[in-house]
């Protein structure tokens, strides 16, 4: 349900213009407009990527053609100290090299596909005079880019693409590539499976017959029954809703089924623009926000099955994104409003639980511009997340940055996940993150609260989202435990690491996973251990079941024994 305060309707009759407005502590300032920091006009996808691992996020903004896309380095603003500014990088990046420039870039993900421990970049990059789509940029480290499209296998041809996701589909530890396409292509789908030597192979052998959609803007990956495998949500027009659950083909491989009508995932209202999911009701499940054409359309995540709700009535909108722009520990609801519709004003809805949000979109402080690609950041990380925002059709297409200058009291947590690049990737594409505050132990007794976080990447309108989890964490003192069940194969209960705490609240935790040699998980790797794998499978101990195939045999022994052997250093 929809709630307007009357301090926030008088404010609506006016112009975004002037003084700075706030709510209760909740305010925006677009540090663009104000002359601070420059982002472009550029037309296509934005994407995060800290490119230098320095622990900055940066920006990858792509454009329509013409050689404007562009990597932005995240520094030190020498004029405005103790602040954070962007520079261009891209001339001598190698971005800047080779036909890329002249490729549409409608949508950007990012990922580290080949583990190496820098990010590299994924460009839809469609060029109409030969059809051909597919940019694939390499990360060599020191700001310098490779284009290995062809050479990697991601180069097709009389393909339109229209959005893109990474994920690791079979938990093989390497990041695959799913691009949809528009109406003009003869499918709907390819997933690119990664190989682990820096090529990947087409396998559409594991997607069912969805037909060819009118379009498909967006999509994004969530584990939307808690099995701890990716399951795909699709804006596809046309051919009807998609939605492709991760099941196992019955040999200890994976494979995609279509279960949109059966999960009740049945409407998408007039052109489906953005989707992003987050757990939106605090149930520990993901829920999901569609931006489109009119109202926008919600679903909630009820056991796996989705209930259309309607917690607020949007308008034509593209980007979406779900963030705590409070810090009050309930997920907040951004859109991108609207290209193609004439210039109207992004929106803000704050959540106040109990499924009631309230219009505060003055509190963003925009111009009337016709918004269209959007994503959320950290990019100064004090712990409030931004929002950035491209226009491209207007008379004013500068790239928005909205700083999150708030002054709600809400504490909060940033957790940075670092896969081993081995078993998962180092991204960890797919980990699940659950941060508890207050009450004891367990799921969910004891008068506490259990945030949940999910890491993907491709949401909004086929961008990239910061890929940290960022909870905010209201009027909690410390965190009791972070809790992550990483995306590796194996049982969820051999996946599932608990952190302990206390954890001081306020600052970015950086995590990696225990090993698997390590089977009591009291740090160190050694007999104790193989006794205790042992005893615990011949029990039926979940905790022992290594490669997820529901029981205990050989083939885990064999896997525990040869990751023991390994050790824990």
């Amino acid at each position: 349900m929809l709630k307007r305060s009357i301090g926030i309707l008088s404010i609506l009759a006016a112009p975004f213009a002037g003084a700075q407005t706030c709510d209760n502590g909740l305010c925006f300032l677009d540090r663009v407009a104000s002359g601070e920091i420059d982002l472009g006009s550029l037309r296509g996808g934005p994407a995060v990527i800290d490119f230098d691992s320095d622990g900055w996020m940066d920006l990858y903004i792509a454009g329509r053609s013409s050689g404007q896309h562009r990597l932005y380095h995240n520094i030190e603003d020498a004029a405005r100290p103790g602040e954070r500014t962007f520079l261009d990088v891209t001339a001598g990046s190698g971005l800047d090299l080779g036909d890329g420039k002249n490729r549409v870039g409608r949508g950007v993900v990012v990922a580290d596909y080949d583990n190496d421990g820098d990010q590299d970049l994924y460009v839809l990059g469609w060029r109409g005079n030969d059809t051909t789509a597919g940019l694939l940029y390499r990360n060599d480290g020191g700001g310098a880019f490779t284009d290995v499209s062809v050479a990697a296998g991601v180069r097709t041809v009389g393909d339109d693409p229209e959005s893109a996701v990474w994920f690791d589909f079979d938990l093989d530890g390497d990041a695959d590539l799913l691009v949809a396409y528009a109406g003009a292509t003869a499918q709907a789908l390819t997933l690119f499976r990664n190989l682990g030597d820096g090529t990947f192979e087409i396998d559409n052998s594991v997607l069912p017959a969805l037909g060819i959609p009118g379009n498909c803007y967006s999509m994004t990956v969530t584990d939307l029954d808690l099995d701890g495998w990716g399951d795909v949500v699709l804006l596809t027009t046309g051919i009807g809703p998609s939605l492709l659950q991760n099941v196992s083909d019955g040999s200890g491989g994976r494979r995609f089924a279509e279960i949109a009508a059966m999960a009740g995932y049945t409407f998408l209202g007039p052109a489906p623009m953005g989707v992003s999911a987050a757990d939106m009701d605090g149930d520990g499940d993901f829920d999901l926000a569609i931006s489109n054409g009119a109202e926008g359309v919600y679903y909630e995540n009820v056991g796996g099955s989705l209930v259309r709700v309607f917690p607020v009535s949007s308008i034509w909108a593209w980007g979406v994104s779900w963030l705590d722009a409070d810090n009050d520990g309930l997920v907040d609801l951004f859109h991108a409003g609207s290209f193609a519709s004439g210039p109207n004003h992004n929106l803000l809805y704050r959540n106040l639980g109990g499924g009631t949000f309230e219009d505060v979109s003055p509190v963003l402080n925009g111009t009337e511009q016709e918004s269209k690609n959007a994503l959320r950041i950290d990019f100064n990380n004090d712990g409030r997340p931004d929002l950035v925002v491209c226009n491209p059709a207007g008379t004013d297409t500068r790239t928005n940055l909205f700083e999150n200058i708030s002054t709600t009291p809400g504490g909060w947590l940033m957790v940075d996940l670092v896969g081993d690049g081995r078993l998962m990737t180092t991204d960890a594409l797919g980990a699940i993150v659950r941060v508890r505050t207050g009450g004891g132990g367990g799921g969910g007794g004891g008068g506490g609260v259990t945030h949940h976080h999910e890491i993907a990447s491709g949401s909004s309108t086929s961008a990239t989202e910061d890929l940290r989890a960022h909870v905010g964490l209201g009027g909690a003192a410390e965190v009791g435990w972070v809790e992550v069940v990483w995306p590796r194969m194996g049982s969820l209960e051999s996946r599932t690491e608990r952190y302990a705490g206390p954890i001081a609240v306020n600052q970015i935790l950086t995590l990696e996973p225990g090993c698997l040699g390590d089977y009591n998980r009291d740090g160190t790797s050694n007999t104790v251990d193989v006794l205790a794998f042992l005893n615990g499978w011949n029990a039926g101990d979940p905790l022992a079941d290594l490669n997820g195939d529901g029981v205990n045999d050989t083939r885990d022994v064999l896997i525990f024994l040869n990751e023991w052997a390994r050790g824990c250093d």
